[in-house]
């Protein structure tokens, strides 16, 4: 009997303690972060949250971006705030992103450091950092991170610069748009991140990452699952300044920029050789597959899916990682620790501030409701008393008046619970309408709640007018107008559309 008492009274405790756990656990916060891809022609979104999987990009106009750097910073802004419109409608939180850039004007340098205790690497990756700069290093933001298993000896680390100036444009831009930089990191990063969660790159063998964008090459050699090395090969080099590039130049460029880069490597990891080249690539994958087949026999040429394999999708995954163990390069005036730990204490203070006022909220509310209890117990009372008749009727009076606003109240709050239902009804009418070629991704009603405005994206425009017609035909909605003008390709081949229409009834 008593071991199946402190049994019982084990589970108990156990049961308590876990609840004091989650209780806690919900005042911390979790900082989950999404991907943001910046090229010269591309803004690229990404998030791989499990609550919400989304992915969107938008073109950039020429002269925004340009050579890796802002040029334009209200243009950029303006196109950044209407991607945060599209993925954050249902939400009033800054979104918080992984900022990926391009590499142009990005410099990473591999280093040693001698065996040390832990708690000192920061100060020793510090003093390396600066002595390997090939930038004036108090005019540069600047990362470290380990990319070898420590042994008794030494430990390998990669370090990467580049100008204070190049970021903070960057970062103005997305700070303006309202979005919340948890790190911010560069192509080759997250690219080399994302074909390692593809399974196309490994920790066993050197690759090459080989990324055909509209501003040129970028190549990337990872380093048995680390970064290694990378270089930005512009356009403008393979054709000597004409506007055309010819095969044969194209060809014995490549060959060139291949072999110095495997040469490279081979320099520096003695006995190590490149024998894989991971291709991302939607263009010209037949071309630079035949060069390597002629030039490069020994080397095998992988083709993976820019749709799955990119920097959104690379810096995705790192926000998936805890702010608080994120320990990889961040080219920001802070690391992704420091930021995390800032959030942390912001969000600390904005909890416990709530709690209070949650507090003073209850408490107040307690008091209002004895007042009207003492005060209901104090007319009776006073209708007892035969010679308080003139007390009583204005008792009664104010009693009357302050019951006449508690029902008010009531009316107010059973009007806002009838338009819920209704608004309920209309979306999910909408939904039933849609069918499988549409997603809805915002819907607007105005405070009338007679105009209503949607934006969605479709497979293609046969279905956006198919389901203008099919919203034509119901009879609670009229002034169906579809504007054609407003239908963006996107490049993945989906239709962005928006359409507005005049809601007559709710009876659905």
């Amino acid at each position: 009997m008593s071991s199946v008492i402190s049994a019982a009274d084990e589970y108990m405790a156990k049961n308590i303690i876990q609840k004091i756990v989650r209780f806690f656990a919900g005042l911390v916060p979790k900082m989950e972060a999404s991907g943001l891809w910046l090229t010269d022609g591309l803004v690229g979104y990404q998030n791989l949250s499990r609550s919400r999987s989304e992915q969107l990009s938008l073109r950039l106009p020429p002269g925004i971006i340009s050579g890796g750097k802002v040029q334009n910073q209200e243009s950029l802004t303006k196109i950044l705030s209407e991607l945060r419109r599209r993925i954050s409608s249902r939400s009033n939180k800054s979104p918080s992103i992984i900022l990926t850039l391009p590499i142009t004007n990005i410099y990473i340098q591999p280093f040693v450091l001698p065996a040390i205790m832990t708690e000192n690497i920061k100060e020793s990756a510090q003093l390396n950092m600066r002595m390997i700069s090939p930038i004036e290093i108090d005019k540069a933001y600047y990362g470290w991170q380990q990319i070898g298993a420590s042994n008794s000896e030494q430990t390998e680390m990669l370090g990467a610069f580049v100008a204070n100036d190049v970021i903070d444009g960057f970062i103005t831009c997305v700070q303006d748009a309202g979005y919340s930089v948890a790190a911010i990191e560069f192509h080759t990063l997250s690219l080399s991140r994302a074909a390692i969660k593809a399974g196309i790159i490994d920790d066993k063998i050197p690759s090459l990452l080989l990324q055909v964008i509209p501003e040129g090459l970028n190549f990337s050699v990872n380093h048995l699952g680390n970064l290694f090395f990378h270089r930005f090969i512009p356009w403008s080099s393979f054709g000597e300044g004409e506007k055309n590039i010819s095969v044969d130049k194209f060809k014995e460029s490549f060959t060139d920029e291949m072999r110095k880069i495997i040469n490279f490597y081979l320099t520096n990891r003695k006995g190590t050789e490149v024998k894989k080249l991971v291709l991302v690539s939607s263009t010209f994958t037949a071309e630079i597959g035949q060069v390597m087949k002629e030039y490069f026999p020994g080397v095998e040429v992988v083709v993976a899916d820019p749709k799955q394999v990119n920097p959104a999708v690379g810096a995705a995954l790192r926000g998936l990682v805890p702010r608080s163990k994120d320990k990889e390069i961040s080219l920001s005036p802070l690391s992704a620790v420091e930021t995390f730990e800032k959030y942390q204490l912001a969000n600390f203070l904005s909890v416990w501030r709530n709690i209070c006022l949650a507090t003073f909220g209850f408490v107040l509310l307690f008091f209002l409701f004895s007042a009207l209890i003492l005060q209901r117990v104090s007319a009776r009372v006073a209708t007892q008393d035969p010679f308080s008749q003139i007390a009583q009727s204005g008792e009664l009076l104010e009693f009357e008046a302050e019951a006449n606003k508690f029902n008010t109240l009531v009316d107010m709050v059973s009007n806002l619970s009838a338009e819920r239902k209704e608004l309920h009804g209309v979306i999910g009418r909408l939904n039933d309408l849609r069918g499988s070629s549409i997603q809805i991704v915002r819907i607007n009603i105005s405070a009338g709640r007679s105009t209503v405005l949607l934006e969605g994206v479709a497979n293609d425009r046969g279905a956006i007018t198919a389901f203008e017609r099919v919203l034509a035909g119901v009879p609670q909605f009229t002034e169906v107008h579809l504007s054609l003008a407003d239908i963006e390709t996107q490049p993945d081949g989906t239709e962005v559309f928006s359409l507005t229409f005049q809601i007559v009834g709710y009876d659905f």
